[in-house]
């Protein structure tokens, strides 16, 4: 669909919503271009709060502005420790399995890889090689939903109490499917 055509099936399906502020986050390449307001992300959000011109009663909260890169081990580790359930200064994380069976999917096939410089390091990365399957399955079987998810708990004040404490040791908060 186009832009224009997603913002308008958005406003439908929020048609009765009373609360018309919609907290929008995106990963950074919605900011390409955001410098001559070309972004997809702010084109989305206008189309949203303006048809042909008039408002229409929506305003969007661009939440990944200016959004640096967030490198798979970062990640990995916020969500680690998230997902431990044990670390008082981040969200409890609660996933409906009828309600978001996609990025359900995406977690569990979200794997990680070793991969390892020229210098010896090692890095935790993720295992994207889901990504290239055919269109139709991505949503279903590809690790482009755990990728949004990161965008949504990737900010400052979560990344800093995520890096107070190590990655958890094994306890895994009791599953919420």
């Amino acid at each position: 669909e186009s832009l224009k055509e997603l913002a308008k099936a958005f406003r439908n399906f929020y048609e009765y919503h009373k609360c018309k502020t919609f907290n929008f986050y995106y990963d950074r390449s919605g900011n390409a271009y955001a410098e001559v307001r070309r972004d997809w992300a702010t084109q989305l959000a206008d189309y949203i709060e303006k048809e042909n011109g008039v408002s229409t009663g929506w305003k969007v909260n661009l939440m990944n502005k200016g959004q640096e890169t967030i490198y798979q081990e970062e990640e990995y580790t916020l969500m680690k420790n998230i997902m431990a359930g044990d670390n008082p200064d981040l969200p409890i994380l609660r996933i409906c399995s009828f309600g978001c069976p996609n990025l359900k999917s995406s977690i569990s096939l979200a794997k990680t890889v070793v991969k390892v410089d020229k210098n010896g390091n090692k890095s935790i990365h993720k295992d994207k090689s889901s990504e290239k399957l055919k269109p139709h399955k991505l949503p279903m079987f590809s690790t482009n939903f755990s990728d949004a998810l990161k965008y949504f708990f990737f900010r400052p004040a979560l990344a800093k109490a995520s890096a107070k404490k190590k990655v958890s040791s094994g306890h895994v908060a009791p599953e919420s499917y």
